[in-house]
């Protein structure tokens, strides 16, 4: 924000990891049983002194006061659990869309294996772009925080590119061979076939460069079969609230889907190599 010409006024800076401590106490306090108890008892209490003001203006403001506030857990709680009653509706329509893409997808890959293999090559490597649209349509389309980014691995083996990416207007960056972030990140791919959700950023070790990007939190999910990893797709926000664990989970379709699609497009080229060396 500017002020006077020339002047550039700065806001506070906002101590984010403290009021989200207190929110947090709060919202523990508010879903208590202890919380449910004091609405009873503070609802009461000031219900009797109410009926004992005599019409006495200071007693009749006390005991509704007293009321208000013992009232107030009571009306946090509907409002959290609205909330997420909204967020659960928001979150069920997303993975049924996760669904019939699921069904789309094998389709196709069943349809691609019946085609000639040059066809079939390209027509594969289309359709693990077109899945990611499919991740951006279905899931997060309209955002401005949100990326999803898609990694393939190098020929060499030691690094990984950025074939595409959808979202948030600022490049992401290929993981360089060498690099230690590059290291874990190969390491993990290979190892294993499971997703990783980290809700904040700050909880990493150095070595995995995040402080570097910006974003708060991310998910990298693996693009890989049995014996061979292709890549990752990963999704990251500079809103911590935009991604949970659960989209984690309903995400590996879409990484499926395309390691599917990789494995068809390589099989493919192995043919062709085959062919031309006889």
């Amino acid at each position: 924000m500017f002020g006077a010409k020339g002047e550039t006024y700065v806001f506070p800076r906002c101590d984010y990891l403290r009021v989200k401590r207190i929110w947090t106490w709060i919202v523990r306090f508010t879903l208590s049983p202890f919380a449910e108890m004091l609405t009873w008892v503070g609802t009461l209490f000031g219900g009797i002194i109410v009926s004992g003001s005599g019409g006495q203006l200071a007693p009749i403001l006390v005991g509704a006061g007293i009321v208000l506030i013992a009232v107030l857990p009571l009306a946090i709680k509907g409002a959290i659990e609205w909330q997420h009653s909204r967020l659960d509706d928001y979150r069920d329509a997303r993975e049924s869309f996760a669904l019939e893409y699921s069904a789309t997808a094998l389709r196709l890959a069943a349809d691609l294996e019946k085609l000639p293999r040059a066809t079939r090559v390209a027509m594969s490597e289309g359709a693990v772009r077109d899945c990611l649209e499919s991740v951006w349509r279905d899931y997060f389309e309209g955002s401005t925080t949100v990326r999803v980014v898609l990694f393939l691995v190098n020929s060499t083996g030691d690094s990984l590119r950025v074939e595409a990416f959808k979202g948030r207007a600022e490049e992401p960056r290929a993981f360089m061979a060498g690099e230690p972030r590059t290291g874990i990140a190969l390491a993990q791919l290979r190892a294993s076939d499971d997703s990783l959700y980290v809700a904040d950023k700050t909880s990493l070790p150095p070595e995995w460069g995040a402080d570097e990007r910006n974003y708060s939190t991310f998910i990298r999910l693996p693009i890989r079969t049995k014996s061979e990893a292709y890549g990752m797709l990963t999704v990251d926000s500079t809103n911590q609230r935009d991604l949970s664990k659960r989209d984690a989970s309903a995400l590996v379709v879409y990484s499926t889907a395309m390691a599917v699609f990789l494995a068809i497009a390589a099989r493919g080229e192995q043919n062709r190599s085959r062919e031309g060396s006889t």
